[in-house]
């Protein structure tokens, strides 16, 4: 191998390393963000009186109830997916990505997935199976990412009522 074949190899993979890197540190900053933002609703909430905390609970109930009635498509909203086989790949993205740097968030889970909130078509080109956004059931929490919800492929899970 050439010297000067050698230097761009080298190059390349330390761009690579070094785009890895960077992405993993902004996307650590955004959860921690992400954090914060939710303290301050915490403490927000704790100066509220039980009168507006029943109405805001009230508001809430009726924005889901609303969003779940929208959703429901094919019915599979609010209700809990489990592996049809003996696991599923839950996925941070509606698709699969097995590159480089791939979108599991688990990989062979045997466990139950979650409950799911919403119905979505793939966002993979071709790919015309359906896509079930679920709540974990057990929230991933990585040194670089947490995931709360994710999303399985319609044809990999048995959907059951709560």
């Amino acid at each position: 191998m050439r010297t000067s074949t050698k230097i761009i190899s080298v190059t390349v993979t330390i761009l690579a390393i070094g785009g890895i890197v960077v992405f993993a540190l902004n996307r650590r900053k955004k959860n921690q963000e992400e954090k914060e933002a939710l303290l301050k609703e915490i403490e927000d909430q704790k100066k509220l009186t039980k009168e507006q905390l029943a109405q805001q609970q009230q508001a809430v109930t009726e924005t889901v109830t609303q969003q779940v009635l929208t959703d429901i498509g094919d019915n599979k909203v609010g209700k809990i997916a489990y592996p049809k086989g003996s696991y599923v790949n839950v996925r941070s993205s509606p698709k699969v990505n097995n590159g480089l740097i791939n979108n599991f968030i688990y990989e062979k889970y045997k466990k139950k997935v979650g409950l799911i909130l919403e119905v979505v078509n793939s966002t993979e080109y071709g790919d015309r199976k359906k896509w079930y956004k679920v709540r974990l059931t057990e929230p991933f929490d990585g040194w670089t990412f947490d995931y709360t919800e994710g999303y399985v492929r319609e044809d990999q899970v048995t959907v059951k009522n709560i």
